[in-house]
C-alpha cells in the first residue's frame, strides 16, 4: 500500500545562481500556493495584522453604545445664534445679533419656548428608549466580539505557522552565499524573494564583465612599478568590493578558495615575493576555510612592513661645515645635480593607470583631448572602483 502524498511537494532544486532560478521558482511557487502565501509573495495581498493583545469586548460595546446614542442626540445640539453684518452711517461695519422681530410677523416667544421644551423632552425619551434597546443587546454583542477576536487570533496563528514553513524553505533550498547577500536578518520574506528574483534576472553577460574587471584589477597591481601604502590599501579595498559583488551575484569565486586566493597571491608576488611565500605557508592549515575579507585585513595590517617609507634625501647644509667650507662631496653634489623632470608616479585610484586621480579622463571627460578614445574594459574597471569607493565620484 502506497504512503499518503505529502501536502508539500518534495524540493529537489537548490538555488546557487541565476541558472537554477527557473526550476527553483517553480518549486517555490507551488509550495507557497499550497501554504496560501503565493498572493503575498506576488504582492497582491498583505499579511494579516496581529490582533491586539489588550482587546476587551466590553470596551468595544461601550464604544458602540456611545456612537449609537450620539446619533440619536444630534438634534439636541445647541442652536448657534445667527449674526448679520450691518453698515453704520459712518461706513463702518458692525455685527448685530438677530433676536428681535418686527411687528406681529414673528412667533410668540412663550409659544416657541414651550415648543422647544416639548421637543427636548420627546428627544430625551427617545434617547432613554435607545439606551434600553442597546443595553438589551450587550450579551449578544460581547459574545460576537469575542468570537471575532478568537477567529482573528486563530487565522494569525495559522499564518505564523505557514510563514515559518516558508522560512524553512528558504533556508534549505537557497545557498548560504545567496542568503547572506539577499536575505537580510529581518523576516520580510517578500523582500527576500524579490531580491533573489532581481539577482537572477541580471543579463547573462554580467558575470563575464565582473570577471573581466577583476582580471584587469589584478593586472593593474603587477604593472604598478612604484607602489605606495595608499595605493595598496585602495587596491585591496577595490579587490574586496569586486569579490563582494561576485558574492551578491551568486558567482562561485568568493566561496572557492582556489579561485580568489591564487590570483591574489600571483598579483602580490610581483612586489612582495617573500611575504607571499610566508603567507601561503601560514594559511595551509586553514586553506579551505579562508575568507577573502580576512585575508584582505591581514594584508592591510602588514602594509607597514611590506612597504617601507623612502628616506628623504640629505639636503644642502644638513651637516656642519669645516672652516666655513662645505665638504667636497657636498660641493660636488650641489654643483653637478642635474635638473631632471620627474615622471608622475601616482596611480589613479579609478582606472589604475599612472597619473593623478584628478586628471583621469574617465572620471572627468571634459579634460580629455578631442582625439581621446575610451576603452570599454577600462571604463568597466572605473565603474567598479567608483561603486566600491563613492568618494571618487
Amino acid at each position: 500500500m502506497s504512503s499518503s502524498t505529502e501536502a508539500t511537494p518534495k524540493t529537489i532544486v537548490i538555488l546557487n545562481g541565476p541558472a537554477d532560478w527557473p526550476s527553483w521558482d517553480r518549486e517555490f511557487t507551488a509550495t507557497m500556493a499550497i501554504h496560501g502565501l503565493l498572493p503575498y509573495f506576488q504582492g497582491t495581498k498583505e499579511l494579516l495584522a496581529e490582533p491586539d493583545e489588550d482587546f476587551n469586548a466590553f470596551d468595544e460595546f461601550e464604544a458602540y453604545r456611545s456612537a449609537e446614542l450620539l446619533k440619536v442626540a444630534q438634534p439636541l445640539q445647541p442652536i448657534t445664534p445667527t449674526t448679520s453684518i450691518n453698515e453704520d452711517d459712518d461706513g463702518t461695519q458692525s455685527n448685530t445679533l438677530q433676536t428681535s422681530t418686527q411687528g406681529n410677523e414673528g412667533p410668540d416667544s412663550t409659544t416657541t419656548t414651550t415648543t422647544n421644551t416639548t421637543k427636548a423632552s420627546d428627544l430625551q425619551a427617545r434617547i432613554e428608549q435607545r439606551k434600553r434597546e442597546i443595553d438589551a443587546l450587550q450579551g449578544a454583542f460581547v459574545a460576537q466580539a469575542n468570537a471575532r477576536y478568537t477567529a482573528a487570533v486563530r487565522r494569525h496563528d495559522i499564518q505564523t505557522q505557514r510563514l515559518a514553513k516558508a522560512i524553512k524553505h528558504f533556508n534549505t533550498t537557497v545557498s548560504q552565499q545567496l542568503r547572506d547577500a539577499h536575505c537580510p536578518g529581518h523576516r520580510d520574506l517578500r523582500t527576500w524573494y524579490r531580491n533573489l528574483k532581481e539577482a537572477s534576472d541580471l543579463p547573462s553577460d554580467t558575470n563575464t564583465s565582473i570577471r573581466t574587471r577583476l582580471a584587469d584589477h589584478l593586472n593593474s597591481l603587477q604593472k604598478n612599478k612604484h607602489l605606495k601604502k595608499p595605493d595598496l590599501t585602495a587596491w585591496l579595498t577595490t579587490w574586496e568590493s569586486l569579490l563582494q559583488l561576485m558574492h551578491a551575484h551568486g558567482m562561485p569565486e568568493p566561496t572557492t578558495t582556489d579561485l580568489w586566493f591564487n590570483p591574489l597571491m600571483a598579483a602580490l608576488r610581483a612586489h612582495f615575493p617573500g611575504f607571499v611565500q610566508t603567507y601561503r605557508i601560514q594559511c595551509r592549515p586553514s586553506y579551505e576555510s579562508l575568507n577573502y575579507r580576512t585575508v584582505s585585513r591581514d594584508i592591510k595590517a602588514s602594509i607597514d612592513d611590506l612597504i617601507q617609507p623612502v628616506p628623504n634625501r640629505v639636503g644642502k647644509g644638513a651637516f656642519a661645515s669645516f672652516g666655513g667650507q662645505q665638504q667636497p662631496e657636498q660641493q660636488s653634489n650641489s654643483s653637478t645635480t642635474p635638473n631632471k623632470r620627474k615622471r608622475p608616479t601616482e596611480q589613479c585610484r579609478a582606472c589604475g593607470h599612472i597619473h593623478p586621480t584628478t586628471q583621469c579622463y574617465y572620471l572627468y571627460p571634459d579634460k580629455a583631448p578631442p582625439n581621446w578614445e575610451a576603452r570599454e574594459h577600462v571604463r568597466q574597471r572605473v565603474r567598479a572602483n567608483v561603486q566600491a569607493n563613492p568618494s571618487l565620484k
